[in-house]
């Protein structure tokens, strides 16, 4: 085995050993009650800045300040020395505690009503590594899955409390299934474009039917206006004529005591001369006239593509193999859709393409395999994320689909680390995680970084977050602490 190769097998079992030794305490959620501070920390606030010997200052659910002169703040106070604090991370690619169905004939179902609030063992196991936020997407195989949703991991949370987005992004996966051959990906990619080029047939059949009902309500219009002006009929309850002794107005009747003479109904006014008859056997020509048009039937999985189509949607695709993430690009320049790819770890070979594009990579951060898997799997390198952020891709790193009956979420910080160790930037490794995440979710108001007026989502670590045997030691939601490591004294003056 190359020397290389082995180092980074040491360096993933040492770190895994120490990152998963942590005995895990989960804390009841509870009300931030007053102020909190964290005083005295290394503050590492996401965006790339570093603050020595800070403080954070939190009132209820959100951070009041961040800096160094907070020591005199009322409230619970939390001695930080010597340590880290950084934004909850986020893992933009998870399938942690997504209770995954069959496949679905509806596009309309959300990732959040599949995510199981009451797994606390999953939602432990990614808190003692610092995750506080996920990305679930919808996913059933090849094919659209469903709405993806950024959820906070707040164990037993209500769904208005953990959900911070749960519409705008459709999910869809090419080439899930390590069996496929060439020509059955080829075929689900065929029938992913079929299905927005359905889409876009859809919309011109009710842009053509709104063409033909207006000139249907023309029409109509235009027929009461022609029939308001037609002269009607004599009114058969006129009377034009009298009967025979009548006399004329105002002659005295030649019999007072005769009662004056009935008057009688005039004869109907004969029909004028019109067009012949069509002969016997002929047909007869049809009265001119004009019929509602039928409005076409809803499809609710169209109107969704129809969105992607308007850019108001996200389409995001998973693929792995180069071929796979070749043919989930074409599709987005065909239609002009807003791509962002997930797992695509062999797309270095267009690396170029999607730097010009500005298509958004999410590279799987799983421990690198020890030995050769068939499928899309064998793509997975621990250099992946720094190869691709070197040809200008636009990266962000995701624990990815469950490997076994885990998440890999757990390993985030873990991935990270070893993205680091394969050439990435460590600044640029955090940001990916926390601030850049939260841009790519659309959640940057809310978490992401350590800032007054974001969410106090905090993370106090015994050491830097990439350091060999770095621990999680207090996790903060909106907060709350949710989670401290066993050993780590409850603190607070």
């Amino acid at each position: 085995m190359p020397a290389r190769q082995s180092s980074s097998r040491d360096l993933t079992l040492a770190f895994l050993a120490s990152l998963l030794a942590v005995s895990q305490t989960p804390l009841a959620l509870a009300q931030p009650a007053g102020a909190l501070t964290l005083q005295d920390a290394t503050i590492l606030v996401g965006d790339g800045t570093r603050i020595d010997r800070g403080s954070v200052l939190v009132r209820g659910e959100r951070i009041a300040a961040v800096g160094d002169d907070h020591r005199a703040s009322r409230g619970t106070t939390i001695s930080a020395e010597g340590k880290f604090i950084t934004p909850g991370l986020i893992d933009v690619w998870s399938t942690l505690a997504a209770e995954m169905g069959g496949r679905s004939e509806r596009w309309d179902g959300r990732a959040a009503d599949a995510f199981d609030r009451y797994d606390e063992p999953a939602i432990r196991d990614a808190l003692a590594q610092g995750v506080t936020t996920v990305f679930t997407p919808a996913r059933s195989g090849d094919g659209i899955g469903g709405l993806g949703a950024v959820i906070r991991l707040v164990a037993g949370g209500e769904p208005e409390q953990i959900v911070l987005k749960d519409k705008g992004v459709l999910c869809a996966v090419l080439g899930s299934d390590p069996r496929q051959g060439a020509v059955a990906r080829l075929r689900a990619a065929r029938d992913l474009r079929r299905l927005f080029s359905e889409a876009q047939e859809y919309r011109q059949a009710f842009e053509d039917y709104e063409e033909e009902l207006k000139e249907y309500e023309k029409k109509l219009g235009e027929r009461g206006k022609q029939d308001k002006t037609e002269p009607k009929e004599d009114d058969e309850s006129a009377y034009e004529e009298v009967e025979s002794g009548s006399v004329e107005d105002g002659a005295p009747p030649d019999d007072p005591a005769e009662p004056p003479p009935r008057p009688r109904r005039p004869a109907r006014r004969q029909p004028q001369a019109g067009p012949a008859r069509a002969p016997a056997g002929e047909e007869e020509p049809k009265k001119e006239g004009f019929k509602k048009p039928v409005e076409p039937e809803k499809d609710r999985n169209k109107e969704l593509l129809l969105e992607a189509l308007d850019g108001k949607f996200v389409l995001r695709v998973e693929a792995h193999r180069p071929a796979d993430v070749l043919n989930a690009l074409e599709l987005a320049e065909k239609y002009n859709l807003a791509l962002v790819l997930e797992g695509a770890s062999g797309a270095a070979p267009i690396a170029k393409r999607l730097a010009e594009k500005s298509v958004p990579v999410i590279v799987p951060v799983a421990p690198p395999l020890l030995a050769f898997t068939p499928g899309p799997l064998r793509y997975q390198e621990v250099d992946a994320a720094a190869r691709l952020a070197r040809a200008g891709v636009r990266v962000y790193l995701g624990s990815g689909p469950a490997q076994g009956a885990r998440s890999a979420t757990r390993h985030l910080a873990l991935g990270a680390a070893l993205a680091v160790a394969g050439g990435l930037d460590a600044d640029a490794a955090l940001r990916m995680i926390t601030t850049d995440a939260a841009k790519l979710l659309g959640v940057e108001e809310q978490v992401g970084s350590v800032a007054r007026g974001k969410s106090a989502d905090l993370v106090v670590w015994s050491d830097h977050p990439f350091a060999p045997g770095a621990k999680v030691e207090r996790v903060f939601i909106a907060g709350r602490e949710v989670y401290r490591a066993a050993g780590v004294a409850e603190g607070g003056e």
